[in-house]
This record gives C-alpha cells, structure tokens and sequence, in this order.
C-alpha cells in the first residue's frame, strides 16, 4: 500500500457497490437519443444511471477532490469539486476550467456557454467552444486538478495545490466573464436560467433577495421587491398548507417572509419562476411583471430543496379546476423538503394535490437532494441523504403513490463479502462503507475502502475469515 495516499499500488478501484449517493450533491438529468440518464455524485466519481429503470450504465474514474456540483449537456460532464471546475468527456476528464474563491454552488449549461457560481458571491462564464475543450486526442495528456490519480498509486504531491491553483487562475482561457454580485449576494445559494432571457440568469440569496443578472454585461438587471412580503401573510384564496382541511396560511416570517431562498425553478410558462425558501413556502413569481401569483406553505416548514414542473401536461384524473373544468388537465409543481417529503401542487386549483408515497415521506432516512420530472413523461425521479435514487409514477390519481423503479442500498453502512475460486486459489474482496470523516484514516465520507485477500484455498482458514468480517 501507498503510504501517502492510501491506495493500492496494484489494485485500483472500479466501482463502489451498494453506494447509490454521497448524500449532498444534486444529481444532473440528461437526455441523449432520446432516453434519459441521471448523473449522480458517488464522492470522488460520479454514476451514471439509466433514467427509466435505475441500472447504472457507467462509472466515472476517480476524482482527487470530493465532487460538489454536477451539470451535463450531451456526452459532456461539467464536474464541481470544491472550488476546482472541469469538463468531463464521458468518463474520462476532458480539461480543467478553472478555479473559483470558493466552493461552487451550482452550474447552468446554455448552449455554448457554461454559467457557474460559488459561495464567495462570484459568477463565471465559460465559452464551451474554447480549442482547448474541443476533441479527445490529447485527453491522455491533460492534466485536469480533478482528474484520476495516476497508475501504480504515484498520486501527486498534495502541496503542490498552491502552485497548481495559482496557476488557474492566471491561466482561464475559456472564461469569458467573471463579476461580484455584490451588495445582498455576498452569500448566494442557487441560480437558474429562464426560458428567453438571452444572457441572463436569476439568483437567490441565504439573505432572502432573488436578482436577475447579465452574465455578458456583469450586471444586475433588476432586483424583485414583490418576494419582500411575498409569504409574510399571504392570502388564504392564494396558498395552501399541505392538509386537506385547513388551506389557511401561516405567518412564516423571517427575511423575505420566508427565510432564505433555497432552490429556483423556472416554469414552462414564460416569464414564471417557483421559489422556494428555507422555511417551507414555495412562491410562485411572475418575473416581467415583478408579481406573486400565489404562494404554497408545507406544514412541518421543512426547507425546500429542489422544484420540478412536470411538462407532460400534467394530467390528474377526477380534479377540476376553479374554472370548472374537470378535463383532467392540471399544470403540476411538486416541492421536495428536508424532512424527506414531496408535496404534490395544483397549479389551476391552487392547492395541495397530494403528497408522493402518502402517508409515509418519500425518503425517509433524510433530506431529498433532487426531485426531476422526467422530459413529457409522468415519472419523477427523486435523490435522498439516505442512499436512494427512486422514480415514482404520476398515473390517474396515484400522485406519485408507487414507486416503479428503486436505486437504495439504505443509509447505514454496509459490508459486503464475495470470493472467487480459481482452482485452489481464493479470491474474497471486502468493501466497507465507513462514516469517518478522519483524515487519518484516508477513508473519505461514505467513499468505499476496498480490501483484497488472496490466499491457497483452505477450509478451516476460509471458514474463520469469513467469520470474522461477519
């Protein structure tokens, strides 16, 4: 074994099995030829699963820091790990980027341009046509900050980071804009891009303010005010507490009436965009017009962490709307909370529809990372804190009741043993799924450590080790 860097200097590591998440970073939904995939963060590699059965189809090679953020756009993997920001070429690191002041929050993918933020309140832009992102002749040869460590365990030397990031950021030559955001977004929390907003995107803020920027121009467009009292005393016609019996609102506080803002979501609609907040409300707001359309409350005032529109027409059999009609056809937002729980929402109604996996959360071993529909198909994929992936169906008036395909090997950790018998030699490998975070141990957080045990087959001896690691 490798002192320095904990691994094996002949064996390297493949794949981690019965880890589904790492249990922080969102997952990032892509569709190529017309069948979805799901990236999702294992730690230091990321997954990649197919989106209508949940199989994995691919493994990452490892990555030297821990991944953070995750966006896609067709066979390109934009990787977040830490301040470090590279592009990914199937698998394989394609070149870094570059680097942020801190930790990146998240990243928007428009057409040819790459849009990321972190933590210090600094935007960046990256141009995705830059020679230097462009084949995968020389992959080999690149040296990305996050890329594989090299074989036969010679990892680099960990103070040469310094030097290396120093160098980033003198050295970006994909990066076509970088701006403070400045007064109210020294601490951002997310960002999203709506539909025909040409070179703009919309931010929010643990202070509670949402801004829409230009990313080309380095400004702040407009600033929304109506979110100010936006679910300070909203109007019981206007919002709805997640029971079936009582739709009157409550005070909830805090800054912009709501805590902080947690997650964005634009609408199919043109010019709407869902909010939500760190204590339970979600808003919709009408962007041109400065507007709150209505609001939403969840009852327990969970954190909202992640908005999903379904944008297959929204059908919910046996409802009608407060026009009368009762066609069936309902615009549906579903809100995914920090206490495990998914809330169904009626946007013609206004009201709570349901609540996915009823009366039970939908993850109930922590937060839910991501919800997503999935492109015009009624299945929503969800990621939790406890080691699950799952899709739920949204047909008639099951609102999410069953889940049709599930990725979980629970929360807790696991131990799995195998042995191979070739002859008289066996082959066991171990993989234990440790919670340590010490740096002693050089077992990363929920990462895999991977122990190979080969050996002259003997009875009493395989009986006893297999004892032993029960």
């Amino acid at each position: 074994m490798s002192s320095r860097s904990g691994c094996s200097r002949i064996l390297a590591p493949h794949r981690a099995v019965g880890i589904v998440s790492d249990g922080a970073t969102p997952f990032a939904l892509q569709s190529l030829g017309g069948e979805p995939f799901v990236a999702v963060s294992v730690g230091h590699a990321f997954q990649v699963f197919e989106g209508t059965h949940l199989r994995v189809v691919a493994v990452s090679q490892r990555t030297r820091h821990a991944i953070t953020s995750l966006a896609t756009k067709g066979d390109r993997t934009f990787v977040g790990c830490g301040q470090h920001l590279s592009v990914w070429e199937r698998l394989h690191p394609l070149a870094p980027l570059g680097k942020h002041k801190g930790n990146i929050l998240g990243q928007v993918v428009l057409g040819d341009v790459l849009i990321s933020l972190c933590d210090k309140g600094v935007l960046k832009a990256w141009d995705l046509l830059h020679p230097s992102l462009v084949g995968r002749k020389h992959r080999q040869q690149l040296h990305a900050p996050n890329s594989a460590p090299p074989p036969k365990g010679q990892v680099e030397d960990d103070s040469s980071d310094e030097e290396e990031e120093d160098g980033e950021n003198r050295h970006e030559p994909a990066c076509t804009a970088s701006m403070q955001l400045g007064a109210g977004f020294e601490e951002p929390s997310c960002l999203a891009h709506p539909d025909t907003y040409l070179n703009k995107v919309v931010i929010g803020s643990k202070a509670g303010k949402l801004g829409l920027w230009n990313f080309r121009t380095g400004k702040k467009v407009h600033e929304f005010a109506a979110l100010a009292g936006a679910t300070g005393n909203p109007d019981s016609s206007t919002s709805a507490i997640a029971s079936t019996k009582n739709r009157n609102a409550e005070n909830s506080g805090g800054g912009g009436g709501g805590g902080s803002i947690t997650c964005l979501e634009p609408s199919p609609a043109l010019d709407v965009c869902a909010v939500g907040f760190s204590r339970g409300a979600v808003v919709l707001l009408h962007m041109r017009a400065d507007e709150v359309l209505f609001t939403f409350q969840a009852a327990n005032r969970a954190p909202c962490r992640s908005l999903s529109f379904r944008t297959d027409g929204g059908f919910a059999a046996g409802t009608t709307t407060t026009t009368g009609d009762s066609s069936g056809l309902n615009p549906t937002l579903v809100s995914a909370h920090g206490d495990g729980r998914v809330w169904v929402w009626g946007l013609a109604q206004q009201q709570l529809l349901g609540e996915v996996n009823a009366p039970l959360p939908a993850h109930e071993g922590g937060a839910v990372l991501k919800a997503a529909f999935l492109p015009k198909e009624p299945v929503l994929l969800t990621l939790g804190a406890d080691n699950a992936l799952k899709a739920w169906i949204f047909d008639g008036a099951l609102l999410g009741s069953a889940s049709v395909s599930n990725a979980s090997m629970g929360a807790a950790g696991s131990r799995l043993l195998r042995s191979r018998e070739v002859s008289e030699i066996v082959f066991l490998s171990m993989s234990v799924f440790s919670n340590s975070d010490d740096e002693n141990t050089n077992v990363p957080m929920h990462f895999p450590c991977t122990f190979f045990m080969i050996f002259r087959k003997h009875p009493s001896f395989c009986k006893h080790i297999i004892l032993y690691l029960h």
